[in-house]
């Protein structure tokens, strides 16, 4: 495990944050991300595509009816070259061209967004199977959905390597809760947090280490830096802890890299 971070902002907002840290300190730029449904943010996605990084990020399940009963998004096929929206009935949604902006409860942008419509709604026979609305049946495609398509055949055309989340992260969080009893925090407020935490997973890649290297092998690459600070971290294994946190750790491997959200 590379890199840590708790705290400040949710699930959505943090895979940038994780992968920034992960090129920082490994010093590389082009890697896979993969990360749960919790991680799946268009911003965010576009982000990682910009800094060299391909994302593997589950994507958020669709039904073929919503809550309402109605036809989802998903039974609409978008054109790419004529920029419009197919309806299960065969109809064309087009749109203005103009971008409306999103805004959150603190009317503050979120995103771009395009609308698409057709007049036909207003005829149409089964249009109690697909909106309520008396104006009919509208589309709305962000200016991020373009790099959410792509995340999303990553994922759906490479199952297999997506499911090799689970098989490299899981265990490696159930060691430290579980068999170290690390479940609860001694230290408040995020610096400390993230101290305490720094040092049991560091304490865990020294196990890991002596496992594959041997503790001979590993002493031989650690000595000339950080021999004084061994007997430190050993120490900190036995540490009991006071307060629920939730931290989002990065693992790396030579094939991608995961996140993981622990609560501790």
């Amino acid at each position: 495990m590379v890199a840590i971070d708790t705290g400040d902002v949710n699930d959505t907002k943090a895979l940038n944050t994780m992968t920034k840290k992960v090129q920082d300190i490994l010093e590389i730029t082009e890697f896979d991300a993969i990360a749960d449904t919790g991680y799946h943010a268009g911003k965010q996605i576009k982000v990682c595509k910009a800094d060299g990084i391909t994302t593997y990020i589950s994507p958020k399940s669709t039904s073929k009816k919503n809550r309402k009963g109605k036809f989802s998004v998903s039974d609409f096929t978008y054109d790419t070259k004529a920029d419009t929206y197919t309806c299960p009935q065969g109809e064309t949604l087009s749109s203005s061209g103009k971008w409306y902006s999103k805004t959150n409860n603190k009317n503050r942008t979120v995103y771009q967004m395009k609308q698409y419509k057709t007049k036909v709604c207003a005829t149409c026979f089964i249009k109690e199977n697909c909106t309520e609305n008396k104006n009919g049946r509208y589309i709305e495609r962000t200016e991020y959905q373009p790099y959410i398509n792509e995340n999303n055949n990553n994922v759906n055309t490479n199952k297999d390597y997506y499911r090799t989340r689970q098989q490299i992260i899981e265990h490696q969080f159930g060691t430290i809760k579980r068999q170290w009893h690390f479940d609860y925090l001694l230290l408040k407020g995020k610096q400390k947090v993230l101290a305490e935490v720094s040092i049991v997973f560091t304490a865990y890649n020294l196990r890991r280490c002596v496992s594959i290297l041997g503790f001979d092998g590993l002493m031989s690459k650690l000595k000339a830096h950080f021999e004084p600070f061994l007997q430190v971290l050993l120490l900190c294994w036995l540490t009991k802890v006071v307060k629920r946190n939730k931290i989002s750790a990065a693992v790396t491997t030579r094939s991608g890299f995961y996140v993981k959200n622990y609560y501790i």
